[in-house]
């Protein structure tokens, strides 16, 4: 859980209110475990887990991260999901074209993703061809 939803006084909330940004973290938090298997921070008990995100900790790096696909690419694409000020999170667009940097699936996307909502971007060049949409990230 995001830290501003656990102690939402500190961050200047009146109540700790989902929101894009908490489900920003929560993803991140969400690609640690399907990488490493293992829920963040294990073998905290949920106490121990809520005083560390609100002390500012996050998960550590683990020691296989070739192993398991956690590329330094990834790392700092969860870290930036984890940052303390949740201004600063990348949204949901901004998260979405880094995956399909990092799976390679940068340059093509099927049409399905060429919906206004996903593909509709100022940094991105969308043109369309015969079967695909393409997608330049920069």
């Amino acid at each position: 859980m995001a830290p501003e939803l656990l102690h939402s006084a500190r961050y200047g909330l009146e109540k700790g209110v989902p929101s894009k940004e908490a489900d920003i973290y929560a993803l991140g938090m969400t690609v640690y475990q399907v990488l490493t298997g293992q829920w963040p921070f294990y073998p905290k008990r949920e106490t121990e887990v809520v005083l560390a995100v609100i002390s500012g900790k996050r998960p550590p790096k683990p020691e296989n991260v070739e192993e398991i696909g956690m590329t330094d690419v990834v790392w700092e694409l969860m870290a930036k999901c984890w940052r303390e000020d949740r201004t600063k999170r990348p949204d949901a667009s901004q998260v979405l074209r880094k995956f399909f940097i990092i799976t390679g699936e940068g340059q093509t996307v099927e049409v399905a993703m060429a919906r206004p909502d996903v593909a509709d971007n100022r940094t991105s060049v969308v043109s369309e061809n015969q079967s695909s949409t393409t997608v330049s990230c920069e």
